[in-house]
């Protein structure tokens, strides 16, 4: 338990509007979370609101853990995050599963 302090980057890979849903948006991308102990790599997915970009539009983004540096190498697990984008700033929390495998050679 605990946070996870460091830098946050995201890339969009894809961006379109939900065709079962035009109030929805559907994207994925790839997600650097950037900590004094090393580097996680995710594949994201997710939906939010469609709305102009200035007003505030509720997402949610579930971070699937690809690789990792570090005391992050090794490691598997699952971000998901909720909140609001706005002029493509997010605010918001995350919860976090992440578990750590030892390799044997």
């Amino acid at each position: 338990m605990g946070e996870l302090p460091g830098t946050y980057y995201f890339v969009f890979d894809s961006f379109a509007q939900n065709p079962s849903d035009p109030s929805e948006t559907t994207y994925t991308g790839t997600s650097t979370i950037t900590t004094k102990q090393g580097v996680i790599y995710t594949e994201d997915t997710g939906v939010t609101e469609s709305k102009p970009p200035e007003e505030p539009a509720a997402f949610e983004t579930t971070a699937k853990v690809e690789s990792g540096t570090r005391k992050f190498a090794h490691t598997s697990g699952t971000f998901v995050a909720t909140g609001t984008l706005t002029l493509g700033v997010a605010t918001g929390t995350y919860e976090a599963t992440l578990c750590k495998h030892k390799f044997s050679l």
